[in-house]
């Protein structure tokens, strides 16, 4: 019969074990700690009396020895924390997962050598830099590349848009880009939701700019509208406007800012992305009409445009209850159909003041406005 004595060793042996098993798998030959105490015990010693630091292998493992435990952090020169923690799923699922850390990172000695960076964010930058060594045709003419290297550290970098070791691939890109780019450009969102475009499946930022330097896809707006919009001319407006001997584009009239407004991307015009035809629209070429006081008279003729067609309709509910009043009482039917004819007739008047009368309207200060033009072309001459 075993005595509790000799249950209490059989205990200790076990455990023993069982810790000099667990030893032995996390100390795998090639990994970075294995590697200083093996070092150690053969006697090899760099300056200080410290172990030589030794290159990492391509499997991934070395790294994650360390860096795949959670809280790992680094405190750095301004007392920031920087996180070293890297999960190995998401390596996995990213577009990278073929690659290993030293691809990106290069052959990083082990214990790791030179200054610690100043800062999260000044780490961020420097480690932008790994991109350009597969993707150098991606920067050449970034401009958020272009506020780095002017110094403005806050200016986005590769791994504020795609994340460091989690991007996504590029098929998921259409649903992910304009959040991403909302990130910075706040209010071009906001004003983007509020146009047309808004919520049309895949259509977002990166369809138009390029995601990099955010120049156009293709530099003729006009051009890069008509993809979408194949039939402009088709609209009264529209055909008047690209048959028109001035440089008319899209953007002038469904783009158009205020000038004044604050500028901050050197070399990029900025725009309004709701795509709404305002005032100021007209305005920047049309600043005659706003002189020559025929702006307020269009503004007028619409007033009373409005007036009239709100009195119609008026009377146009007044008839239709006089109509069904008769035909709950029954009526006769021929004071019912001169109520519907009536009826008929306000609703073709309606739209002859909808459509006739700024039409004629137009047509009337359009000649007043060539008159003017050719005036102002006689002086000039």
């Amino acid at each position: 019969m075993i005595n509790r004595k000799s249950r209490l060793n059989i205990l200790f042996i076990v455990l023993c074990g069982s810790l000099g098993m667990s030893a032995a798998m996390l100390l795998d030959t090639g990994s970075p700690l294995n590697t200083v105490i093996i070092a150690q015990a053969q006697g090899d010693e760099g300056e200080n009396g410290t172990p030589p630091p030794v290159e990492p292998s391509s499997d991934n493992s070395y790294c994650v020895v360390c860096h795949s435990q959670p809280g790992r952090v680094m405190t750095l020169e301004d007392g920031s924390v920087l996180d070293l923690y890297v999960n190995p799923t998401t390596i996995a699922d990213s577009v990278h997962s073929n690659l290993g850390c030293v691809d990106c990172h290069g052959k990083n000695t082990f214990p790791h050598s030179g200054p610690s960076p100043k800062s999260v964010r000044a780490y961020t930058v420097e480690a932008a830099q790994l991109c350009s060594g597969c993707h150098n045709e991606l920067l050449a003419d970034s401009a958020h590349l272009e506020k780095l290297a002017a110094g403005n550290l806050q200016a986005a970098t590769c791994v504020d848009c795609h994340g460091a070791h989690d991007i996504p691939a590029t098929e998921n890109h259409p649903t992910l880009v304009a959040g991403v780019c909302s990130d910075c450009h706040e209010d071009t969102l906001v004003e983007w939701n509020e146009s047309p475009h808004a919520n049309m499946g895949s259509l977002g930022c990166a369809v138009c700019h390029l995601p990099h330097g955010q120049q156009l896809r293709i530099e003729n707006t006009n051009a890069l509208c008509l993809n979408c919009h194949k039939v402009p001319g088709e609209i009264y407006i529209h055909a008047k406007h690209l048959e028109s001997e001035y440089e008319v584009s899209c953007v002038n009239c469904h783009m158009a800012l205020d000038p004044d407004i604050e500028q901050v991307t050197t070399g990029i015009e900025p725009t309004d992305h709701r795509m709404v035809v305002q005032t100021l629209s007209c305005n920047q070429c049309h600043e005659e009409l706003e002189e020559s006081g025929v702006w307020a008279q269009l503004v007028d003729t619409n007033e009373e445009v409005i007036i009239e067609r709100d009195a119609l309709r008026e009377q146009i509910t007044q008839l239709e209850e006089q109509l069904s009043d008769q035909n709950a009482s029954g009526g006769d039917v021929d004071y019912v159909q001169l109520i519907q004819g009536l009826i008929v007739g306000l609703g073709i008047g309606i739209v002859i003041i909808l459509i006739l009368v700024p039409r004629l309207s137009r047509n009337s200060n359009g000649n007043m406005i060539e008159s003017g033009e050719q005036n102002n072309h006689h002086e000039s001459e």
